[in-house]
């Protein structure tokens, strides 16, 4: 490969010794006509014109003249014979191309020795395929191919893992041998691709030289990497490359297979999320020969796929196809996971309230030159609001729909921009102001008052709760109304009498269900009993909702359309300012704990206890038991009531329950040590949740905001390990007896050297007992991953447990319902429900929905906070603030958090006379220049 600036380097050497020679020539010009000058002997003086006589003084100041001018224009190249030339390139590609290439090799041709392993062949790069659950069970590392959000349009290798807790951003190259430093977040797309083993260094440091540096600055100048030749042609180049160009090749066809999809994926009026795996299969599959016969495309959609290999390129091109669609509204939100750093699902828009009426309203506004945008804000210049929503209630749609996100961000070229700024325009109170969401809200409320108190994002798509839809309303109408059915048929009632066939009583336990005063739904209590042995057994009793559902208990596949919606929200939605329950109030206030003296259906794990010291305690090997049983006594108790009955004792309560409580905690206190000091568990402390959300209501109104700190307590502990304990315990009791799960999975990242001892040291600190503070938190949380759903019982290292599995929450997990369908199954002793391929397939929606109510619940709680900082910034303009930095140096800013609102996250510009902090570093005296509270926009300048 020949450097651009080598080339460079020649040309100036040969300007150089032309420019030289031209000056030599003039000076030499110069010097003949002064021998040729007049002198003082006149007598051999020639005659000359004295208009052409140069005189001596002349020739000075001409010399003087021309040299003063071309001062700076003769590089400082001394003129070198050709063989000289020669030598020096020689040198200098040896130095920079040759070394290094001829390092590395002889590095592979050593390690190879001892264990052989083959590269791949150029030419099957464009028939790449891969196993898509490798994306689940194997994080991002060395080798695996991307699409950064930099490099849109072409595929990216992984070629260095995070450097340090200060530079956590990963080393990847193109096809062409650019190097990229981006941190995980700027991976859109990834395919696993292995390279040998031996292969442990592909980009390395540049040497020094007598030559100038070619290689890519990392951190600061002078410290530069190089990618060498022999890799790019062996290693990176060929996937790269030749994938990207696959893909593009099949684009074409690509787009067309997905409109046709598109229009057999509908449902109605109803936004839904299909796996982004089934849609690459389909695409692959369908044959555009067949697409007349409309049975063919049905059976097509319907048909299970019965691999799980799929093509690279056809990965890649239906990521490209769907972006290309998605100005059309064709196509939501890619909904993508960190851990796989990959797409799981697509959005899929109803055709008729989305593609169709945006398609309609965009071609009635920009008629006649946008003359409908005229009449309108011509009504809005002169406050005539009525008559705005009477003649254009589509205006309101597509503002409120644009403030409540439900356009897929930055898509090029998107019309319902351009719509909403030729309406900006065209009013003097908005003209200025950029289209933004938060704009849009304030014209909407302008408009129409009705919205003044509205949460434009309670209004997003993927909040199925509160879709404006006539199918899904009534479908929400049904699942609020539903009641438990247990007798609707003989059939059915002896399905429900085997169900509870067995149960065992444990209706003259002390039941503690230790919740907040404002819970929802209760679906969970603990227990313990003392043996004579001074042994204890402790009991974690979880409620029953399955039992509500006989038919569930006995048929092949989830029948009741409740558990059908209920699979569809897969979680409950809890946000600052309502709640979307996954099951109807009724089955949740049936099938709750903690109402006294009711007899009510439980599935209880328990497990035996020894002590083996002062307030230590272990488990009993072998004694974990699953039973179907009923539970009625509920003393009643809340965190605060815990905690003062741990921490006072003098607070007034029943002796035995004092006891219980206490003797539990001990335990409890005891499975945390356990878990951080053998499991290698990673507990987090003070600051991990600081300023969470309080809103003070009156008739949807919101009155005021506040905010509360999430903090360990006795109670929480208590709780929280015992619901662990019973995860891990019946992951266990799954996994050696073969039942089919869905298993809460979290794997490290692969980090470098330095980055991987920083962690280590961070879980040897809490092994002696630090417990991270959020300055501990921010400068390690880039070295952590996410965890995933999976079907196979891998390790969660964060929680410290070999496997996973929640059945904790049935009320509000689809996942832990599904488990429990499997134990009334097994201790039933009749066919399980659901395969292991069946949980595979409900994976993604399971998945997709926890991402996408994550960002719900992270955009919600954003929102309030900004929306708390923007008011107080106006009540005074000079306001200043500290903040913590959590991101690497890009573009003169880094990313940054207030210490005291985990939810008020943004940039920070660095003024060029200070220099950057570091991550983890408190910056004081910073002035909020920007807010938009619906973008989650915050930015921040240092204050002069």
């Amino acid at each position: 490969m020949i450097s651009c600036r080598g080339v460079l380097q020649r040309r100036l050497h040969v300007s150089s010794i032309t420019l030289r020679s031209e000056v030599k020539k003039r000076r030499g010009s110069f010097n003949k006509y002064k021998t040729k000058f007049p002198t003082n002997d006149t007598s051999t003086t020639p005659k000359w014109n004295l208009k052409k006589v140069l005189y001596q003084k002349d020739i000075d100041l001409i010399n003087e003249t021309f040299l003063r001018r071309t001062n700076g224009l003769e590089p400082d190249t001394t003129i070198k014979q050709l063989n000289e030339i020669n030598n020096e390139f020689q040198e200098r590609f040896k130095v920079r191309y040759l070394d290094p290439s001829r390092q590395w090799s002889q590095q592979l041709a050593k390690h190879d020795a001892s264990n052989p392993q083959s590269l791949p062949n150029n030419g099957s790069f464009s028939k790449y395929t891969f196993n898509y659950t490798s994306l689940w069970n194997i994080p991002l590392q060395i080798g695996d191919l991307v699409l950064l959000t930099s490099r849109p349009h072409e595929l990216s290798m992984c070629v260095g893992l995070p450097h340090s807790v200060e530079d956590p951003r990963y080393t990847f190259v193109t096809g062409n041998g650019n190097i990229i430093f981006n941190p995980r977040n700027q991976i859109q797309l990834r395919i696993p691709y292995r390279i040998s083993d031996s292969i442990d260094s592909i980009v390395q440091r540049e040497m020094p030289s007598k030559f100038k540096s070619i290689g890519t600055i990392r951190d600061k100048i002078g410290d530069t990497v190089i990618l060498p030749y022999t890799v790019r042609e062996k290693v990176t180049s060929g996937p790269t490359s030749e994938i990207t160009k696959d893909a593009w090749a099949k684009l074409p066809l690509v787009i067309k297979k997905l409109k046709l999809l598109n229009r057999y994926l509908q449902k109605n009026e109803q936004p839904y999320e299909i796996p982004y795996i089934q849609l690459v299969n389909l695409v692959e599959r369908l044959d555009l020969n067949k697409c007349s016969d409309v049975e063919y495309l049905q059976s097509l959609i319907k048909q299970k796929n019965e691999t799980n290999n799929v093509s690279a390129s056809t990965f890649l091109s239906t990521y490209w196809g769907i972006k290309e669609q998605q100005v059309f509204n064709m196509w939501g939100d890619i909904n993508s996971n960190s851990a796989i750093s990959s797409p799981v699902s697509v959005t899929v828009l109803p055709i008729q309230s989305r593609q169709v009426f945006y398609h309609e309203l965009i071609a009635t506004l920009s008629r006649n030159n946008y003359e409908n945008i005229d009449i309108i804000t011509t009504m809005i210049k002169n406050g005539r609001y009525d008559e705005v929503c009477q003649k254009y209630p589509q205006i309101l749609t597509l503002l409120l729909d644009y403030s409540a996100g439900n356009f897929v961000k930055h898509v090029k070229g998107n019309p319902i921009i351009t719509i909403i700024s030729t309406i900006f325009r065209k009013l003097p109170k908005y003209q200025d102001k950029d289209v933004t969401r938060d704009a849009c809200f304030e014209l909407l409320k302008e408009i129409c008052p009705r919205y003044k108190n509205v949460n434009p994002l309670l209004h997003n798509i993927h909040l199925k709760g509160k879709i404006e839809s006539t199918k899904l309303s009534y479908e929400l109408y049904e699942h609020d109304l539903a009641t438990p059915v247990f007798q609707d048929s003989q059939e059915l009632s002896q399905i429900y009498q085997q169900a509870n066939k067995g149960r065992i009583d444990y209706t003259q336990l002390p039941v503690y269900c230790i919740d907040s005063e404002v819970a929802h739904e209760i679906d969970d209590g603990i227990s313990v009993t003392r043996n004579k042995d001074n042994t204890y057994r402790i009991f974690i009793h979880i409620a029953d909702p399955v039992s509500s559902f006989p038919e569930s208990i006995n048929g092949k596949e989830i029948a009741s359309p409740i558990l059908k919606l209920a699979l569809d929200k897969a979680f409950t939605t809890y946000l600052p300012d309502t709640v979307d329950p996954m099951l109807p109030k009724s089955i949740t206030q049936t099938t709750g704990m903690g109402e006294q003296d009711k007899k009510t259906k439980a599935i209880t794990f328990s497990v035996g206890v020894k002590s083996i010291g002062s307030s230590k305690f272990v488990l009993v090997d072998n004694s974990f038991k699953v039973e179907l049983s009923y539970v009625s006594q509920f003393p009643k108790v809340t965190y605060n009531i815990v905690d003062k009955i741990l921490t006072n004792e003098n607070y007034p309560v029943n002796t035995a329950t004092k006891k219980d409580l206490q003797l539990m905690s001990n335990i409890a206190v005891s499975l945390k040590t356990n878990r951080i000091k053998y499991d290698d568990a990673v507990i987090f402390g003070e600051g991990f949740n600081k300023g969470l959300i309080q809103l003070e209501s009156n008739e949807n109104t919101v009155l005021a905001v506040s905010f509360k700190d999430q903090n360990n307590s006795p109670s929480t502990t208590l709780v929280s390990e015992f619901m662990i304990l019973a995860n891990k315990l019946i992951a266990q009791y799954f996994s050696q007896n073969n039942i089919p799960g869905v298993f809460r999975c979290y794997k490290d990242l692969s980090l470098g050297p330095s980055a991987y001892k920083s962690y280590s040291q961070l879980q040897v600190q809490i092994k002696n007992g630090h417990i991270p503070n959020i300055n501990d938190i921010v400068k390690i949380s880039s070295l952590l991953n996410s965890s995933v759903y999976s079907s196979s019982p891998l390790p969660h290292t964060m929680i410290g447990a070999a496997s996973y599995l929640t059945v904790t929450s049935p009320l509000r997990r689809m996942p832990d319902l599904i488990n429990h369908i499997q134990i009334h199954r097994h201790l039933n002793k009749i066919d399980l429900a659901f395969t292991k391929d069946d949980i595979d397939s409900m994976l993604w929606n399971i998945q997709s929905r926890a991402e996408i109510i994550k960002s719900l619940a992270n955009n919600v709680s954003s929102y309030w906070t900004l929306k708390y900082l923007k008011d107080k910034t106006m009540e005074n303009p000079n306001h200043r603030c500290e903040v913590l930095v959590t991101s690497y140096p890009f573009d003169g800013k880094v990313l940054c958090v207030f210490p005291e609102m985990s939810f008020a996250r943004g940039s920070l510009k660095i003024p060029t006379n200070i220099p950057y902090p570091k991550i983890g570093s408190l910056v004081r005296n910073c002035e909020i220049k920007k807010i938009d509270c619906l973008e989650n926009n915050l930015e921040l300048e240092v204050a002069s």
